[in-house]
């Protein structure tokens, strides 16, 4: 097809261009954009969903990509391609689980770990250190 072939309309050709250089499209462009990203943002909160008609769980998924990630296609009659999304490793649900509280004993030593075992008179309960509701205490 050569290009001697085409025919142009001037007068749509400039309706085109004044349709696209106004400032209200170049907003509702804009805003369209603003709330399609807001709207992935929270939906990759939300992941993953139960559809309810499918029952299948629903993850995230790329299709709103900027004209900025575009590259030149990769198979032979493609225009264009996006790079593929980056493989990361799934997170283990027991380390996302609220963790077990400590064992009793170290509960009231901060830093148990770091300093030697208090005597047996301090704990509570050992029945040697005085009033402290211990086993054959003073009466």
């Amino acid at each position: 097809m050569a290009s001697s072939d085409l025919i142009v309309n001037v007068n749509n050709l400039e309706k085109i261009e004044n349709f696209l250089n106004d400032s209200t499209y170049k907003e509702i462009i804009e805003n369209s954009e603003t709330f399609n990203t807001r709207l992935c943002l929270e939906r990759r909160l939300r992941m993953p969903f139960l559809d309810p008609q499918t029952g299948v769980a629903q993850n995230h998924c790329a299709l709103f990509m900027h004209s900025r990630h575009r590259i030149p296609g990769l198979k032979n009659g493609q225009v264009y391609s996006y790079p593929s999304a980056r493989w990361r490793k799934s997170r283990r649900q027991y380390l996302l689980q609220k963790p077990h509280p400590p064992f009793p004993a170290y509960t009231h030593r901060p830093f148990g770990h770091l300093q030697p075992a208090p005597p047996a008179s301090i704990l509570p309960g050992s029945g040697i250190g005085g009033d402290r509701g211990g086993v054959g205490g003073g009466g």
